[in-house]
């Protein structure tokens, strides 16, 4: 799984990090428009762009068994203080994680 992530993760304008042991992310680039719009909403800076941060996480269960949770979230960077996550509920995007999960080789718990 962690591989299929890291191979998801490998195109022109994204950037593959591991803040820690069990997580890997996956900060991508945006579009100009959606930069400019982000930077406008969110009273972000142009020192450092907006960026979309998709998310892997991998713990071990006190079963044996491994849990993977995939989230994403706009990483808005602001002229003084924490960058801002702006969590995504758009329609359709619970799902689409779920594709990549299954693609990645996971199985969804509770469908």
């Amino acid at each position: 799984m962690i591989e299929g992530f890291a191979a998801a993760c490998s195109e022109p304008g994204e950037t593959l990090r591991r803040p820690d042991p069990g997580t890997w992310q996956c900060w991508v680039d945006l579009p100009a428009d959606m930069t400019a719009a982000a930077i406008l909403q969110h009273d972000g800076t142009l020192k450092a762009l907006p960026q979309l941060v998709v998310q892997l996480q991998i713990a071990q269960q006190a079963d044996g068994q491994f849990r993977a949770t995939l989230q994403d979230y706009l990483n808005v960077p602001q002229t003084s203080g924490a960058a801002l996550r702006i969590q995504g509920n758009a329609p359709g995007a619970q799902e689409a994680r779920n594709g990549l999960l299954r693609d990645m080789g996971g199985h969804i718990i509770g469908e």
